[in-house]
């Protein structure tokens, strides 16, 4: 990271010197750390450590989401998140899964806000959690003003941390932070044990009140509507729920277990849900009591999921070791190669318009666009610049358009428009769904853990909905009525 240009500020430094013990954890805080959200009492267990293998340097949510956190306690810094497969050296930050973020080791007032910063990630929490926060985050190791605090040391035992007396080096211009996987993924308990995480439903016809389903104790959710009636499924302990609107949201078992994610469609009025579990694909349905019956997809590797279904064929599309796959109801669920990736995809979204089908991957933080049209060529659209970290996908009269979260900001990219991506004004986004009604376009973003709503018809500005404390949503019409579901 680059050393901050607006340090050394001698005068103010020398009048909070005293107050701060150098080379010691401050006694007395100089800004208060992030906000402690409501937690299960279990943490995740201490992380092993696992340097970087391979090269993804796209920035993965886990660290985008706590990038955004320290902004919003501490004020804009300079921060970096993924690096280039060319410079030398192993790091986590070539997997996009390190977050460097400014603090100034000479500046006073920032050296007591980075200790203040590490007490409460070390913290014991009010259930006996020792280094509760670190364990939550799925924090691997920090580095620090030439120390540095591993989870597979001690753990989170204070070493020394040898360097070569650069700031950069020796991380005096910097907190350095790398994420285990399931850190960077978020996959540990910060964000799916959040306490009592119930399902909830905000309608554009209620004035976005948030209502409470009565479905509790959800990590992941998947929605999709057959006629009027309203489905949701969510992972609960790694089970899948299905609730309706149609039976006052009662969440009754499957009967699918061991998930890890979930995707749903209907053709007609069958409905299927798409699970991953220990990284194979199943379907299950409606039609068959909700059997659920391997694919053959995925070989335990399979990290992402999407599925569409065209004129009654449906699809599942699968990220296996970083390449994207095809696979059909029509051929036997045959995993076809689409030749997407070369072992570098990170996200996936999907659509089909007018019948053809159209694949969207994050590749090295870049947007590229394939379709069944063009033999799956992967062309990249320009968007993203190694820095893109999520993507929503939509079509309005056959106009294709991305959504994508570049450094926390909403772009808009259009087929219409050769795929220039604008700025929507949106900033510190975490999630965003997207969908449409009539011509007009929506998207919704998690900005610190509220839903906002932006609108091609207002300019972008990013509204308030009153919904807080949202770790995941989708979004979808009915009728021209707008339905978002949250947990």
């Amino acid at each position: 990271m680059q050393r901050n240009n607006n340090r050394r500020l001698l005068a103010a430094a020398l009048t909070v010197l005293a107050a701060v013990a150098l080379g010691a954890m401050s006694a007395t805080p100089a800004h208060a750390a992030p906000a402690m959200p409501a937690l299960a009492p279990g943490a995740s267990d201490y992380v092993k450590n696992d340097p970087q293998k391979t090269c993804d340097p796209s920035n993965k949510p886990g660290p985008v989401s706590f990038k955004n956190l320290l902004i919003q306690t501490y004020g804009s810094r300079s921060w970096n998140i993924g690096r280039s497969c060319s410079e030398a050296g192993t790091s986590e930050h070539k997997e996009g899964r390190a977050l460097d973020f400014g603090f100034d080791a000479d500046n006073a007032t920032q050296r007591a806000q980075a200790y203040d910063l590490i007490n409460w990630l070390f913290a014991t929490d009010q259930h006996g959690n020792r280094h509760a926060v670190a364990r939550h985050l799925g924090l691997m190791y920090v580095i620090w003003d030439r120390k540095i605090w591993g989870a597979y040391n001690g753990p989170y035992s204070e070493r020394t941390y040898s360097c070569d007396g650069t700031p950069s080096g020796c991380h005096t211009n910097h907190i350095h932070f790398s994420f285990s996987w399931s850190g960077a993924l978020q996959q540990t308990s910060w964000w799916t044990g959040r306490a009592n995480r119930p399902a909830f439903e905000a309608s554009s016809a209620n004035g976005w009140q948030n209502l409470p389903t009565g479905i509790g104790g959800a990590t992941r959710l998947a929605a999709m509507t057959v006629g009027t009636n309203k489905y949701v499924y969510t992972l609960v302990n790694g089970s899948v729920y299905e609730a309706s609107s149609a039976n006052g949201w009662q969440n009754l078992p499957t009967g699918i277990g061991g998930a890890s994610a979930v995707a749903a469609m209907s053709v007609g009025t069958t409905k299927y849900v798409y699970t991953l579990v220990n990284g194979s694909v199943f379907e299950a349905s409606s039609a068959n009591g909700w059997q659920n019956l391997p694919t053959g997809i995925g070989g335990g590797r399979a990290s992402a999921l999407a599925v569409m279904s065209v004129n009654g064929t449906k699809y599942i599309y699968s990220v296996i070791d970083g390449s994207v796959f095809e696979a059909s109801s029509a051929n036997g669920w045959q995993n076809l190669p689409t030749g997407i990736g070369g072992g570098r995809a990170s996200a996936l979204a999907v659509m089909s318009v007018n019948g053809t089908k159209y694949i969207y991957s994050v590749i090295d933080g870049g947007v590229f666009e394939a379709s069944s049209a063009n033999g799956w060529q992967n062309l990249p659209t320009g968007i993203g610049g190694g820095r893109a970290s999520a993507l929503a996908v939509m079509s309005v009269n056959g106009t294709k358009y991305i959504y994508s979260v570049i450094d926390g900001g909403v772009f808009e990219a259009s087929s219409a428009n050769g795929w220039q991506n604008l700025p929507t004004g949106i900033s510190l986004a975490s999630t965003v769904a997207a969908m449409s009604v009539g011509t007009t376009k929506y998207v919704y973003t998690v900005v610190d853990g509220g839903v906002y709503e932006a609108s091609s018809a207002n300019g972008w500005q990013n509204q308030p909905t009153g919904i807080g404390g949202a770790f995941a949503l989708t979004a979808m019409s009915v009728n021209g009525t707008k339905f978002i579901y949250d947990i």
